[in-house]
């Protein structure tokens, strides 16, 4: 009996987080659910559930932000063509934004067609071996070829065929 009040009230905490229901409504409807567990209980109940309502509207915020104000929701934001105000060119979409490609060279090893350089891509290390397009240990799909391993540099090309070459450079 206790186990499916338990069931009954978990439910409501759940629905009620997704349905943006507030603490006190939520307080009231679960002191009606379930009269025989204890205040102490409703009480940390309501607490979690206004603890997970919070963290939930927070990680919305965040990848709202992170995705520049699109709408993670399904709910479509206002723009200003919908506001009544005209955009300036409502037949051309935006442009997306490419993100600055990072290429380091950390060490060139090896001699002859057993040459391999150490590669830092956007942060992430790789290790190409002269001769071969893709990385050692990598699947196929990465989206960075080897083009040239020419001492002290090397050369990559990424998926939209925009090369990128970097040199060793002496650190102190």
């Amino acid at each position: 009996m206790c186990a499916n009040l338990m069931q009954a009230l978990a439910v409501a905490v759940l629905s009620a987080i997704t349905c943006g229901v507030s603490a006190n409504e939520l307080a009231t409807a679960s002191a009606g659910i379930a009269p025989s567990v204890s205040q102490t209980v409703n009480e940390m109940i309501v607490i979690d559930a206004e603890r997970a309502l919070k963290a939930e509207k927070k990680m919305l915020a965040d990848a709202e932000a992170r995705l520049d104000g699109q709408s993670v929701t399904g709910q479509v934001p206002i723009t200003g063509a919908i506001s009544g105000v005209a955009s300036e060119n409502p037949e051309e979409p935006p442009q997306p934004t490419v993100a600055p490609v990072s290429v380091e060279v950390l060490g060139i090893f090896g001699l002859g067609h057993s040459l391999m350089a150490d590669v830092a891509i956007n942060g992430s290390r790789v290790r190409f071996k002269r001769g071969q397009l893709h990385p050692l240990g990598v699947a196929p799909g990465y989206p960075f070829k080897l083009v040239s391993i020419k001492t002290p540099c090397v050369k990559v090309v990424d998926s939209a065929k925009a090369e990128h070459e970097a040199c060793l450079v002496k650190k102190f």
